[in-house]
């Protein structure tokens, strides 16, 4: 499918308010990465966020592992989109990291090697699956936020989840509804490779 049909057909999208579960795509990719995200989830480094004794420095340690990931996929992300779907409105949330480790007092990690590519001959398919990466974040974000409030810590970055200037979780369920998913194996195969890079810094 072309660049202009998949921007004509997400125009569709948003214009219907049509945010029905997409069972058999969703689940596809929630099988798929299941056994990394608990991985991610039950890290030594994040695993802290949930706590209520989290301390400064381990605050500090996990803001830096997340940062240069986080940045390559969403440089990914935002090329990805200017070219296959310009009309969503996904805002980067990588700089709020940078600005939680000043506040902290911490310098930010050096700029990495790291790399990632999407799947698919186009891509316009393969962006689902990184769409469902950093936007399902965002749920998770909102979760950890209650506690780093309690604990006093700098949270912008976490804050950010709660944009509702973006379209979100519901906006990546209407696009992942109504995009042609002849190919869907290419958003699997991105969604897996951005769980492993996540862990592949922590």
């Amino acid at each position: 499918m072309s660049c202009r049909s998949l921007n004509r057909r997400y125009r569709q999208i948003r214009s219907r308010g049509d945010i029905k579960m997409p069972d058999e795509p969703l689940l596809a990719l929630r099988q798929a990465t299941a056994p990394l995200h608990q991985q991610l989830d039950q890290h030594r480094v994040l695993k802290p966020l949930m706590s209520a004794s989290l301390s400064p420095a381990q605050y500090a340690v996990a803001l830096a592992s997340l940062l240069r990931p986080q940045q390559v996929l969403e440089e990914a992300l935002q090329q990805a989109l200017t070219q296959y779907y310009p009309e969503y409105r996904y805002a980067l949330r990588y700089p709020w990291l940078q600005q939680d480790l000043q506040e902290l007092g911490q310098p930010c990690p050096e700029a990495s090697d790291l790399n990632f590519s999407i799947h698919g001959e186009t891509q316009g398919i393969g962006v689902l699956g990184l769409l469902y990466v950093l936007e399902g974040s965002r749920l998770g974000a909102q979760v950890m936020l209650k506690n780093l409030r309690r604990c006093a810590l700098p949270c912008a970055f976490f804050a950010s989840a709660l944009n509702s200037e973006t379209e979100g979780w519901s906006g990546f369920l209407q696009l992942l509804r109504h995009t042609p998913q002849q190919d869907f194996s290419a958003a699997v195969e991105t969604a897996v490779d951005a769980f492993h890079l996540l862990l592949k810094r922590m």
